[in-house]
């Protein structure tokens, strides 16, 4: 695997095509072990309290990509 500028300017275009979601880069593609962690734990949160929890990433500026 690699991690290239490239290869996430590309993945960050198709998140931005939707509606409510910025891409955020969060370093080295490794750092997609948390992520996946992170969306075990909210399913298993949102299925035993049947909520619609979630994760928000504050205080960014607007511009992440220029």
């Amino acid at each position: 695997m690699r991690d290239s500028r490239a290869d996430k300017r590309r993945a960050a275009a198709l998140i931005d095509r939707i509606d409510g979601l910025r891409c955020v880069d969060c370093g080295r593609l490794e750092m997609a072990r948390t992520t996946e962690a992170l969306t075990a734990l909210l399913i298993a949160v949102n299925a035993r309290y049947k909520a619609h929890a979630g994760i928000r990433v504050t205080s960014l500026p607007e511009a992440l990509w220029e």
